[in-house]
């Protein structure tokens, strides 16, 4: 298997790397803001919807990125430092990367 070693497929990776710790720190930043910042005396029940829709979102965020850069940092090593995690002539499993892949989008089809 070879693979183009140009390194604008690399850039692209840490793009995505760079965008996936962006996105989880901007679900958390959203989670924490609607639990602590509520008005006095305003409970979780009585928030309106676009705030609960935002917190599902935001949840639903912090819960399936993370899986996104995994796989991410996993094909960056594959490709910086000669790891084989996909690489099946050195003992890797392409297919994991579909795995991992549908891992994380399934709950983004909700996001």
């Amino acid at each position: 298997i070879t693979f183009n070693s140009v390194l604008g497929m690399t850039y692209w990776i840490v793009g995505l790397n760079v965008l996936g710790v962006a996105s989880i720190a901007a679900g958390l930043n959203f989670i924490v803001t609607i639990l602590n910042m509520r008005a006095p005396g305003m409970d979780m029940f009585k928030l309106p919807i676009f705030t609960w829709m935002t917190l599902v979102t935001s949840v639903l965020i912090v819960l399936a990125l993370p899986i996104l850069a995994v796989a991410g940092i996993q094909l960056q090593t594959d490709r910086i430092y000669g790891t084989h995690f996909f690489n099946s002539l050195g003992g890797g499993d392409p297919v994991m990367w579909q795995h991992i892949f549908w891992l994380f989008g399934h709950p983004e089809v909700y996001i």
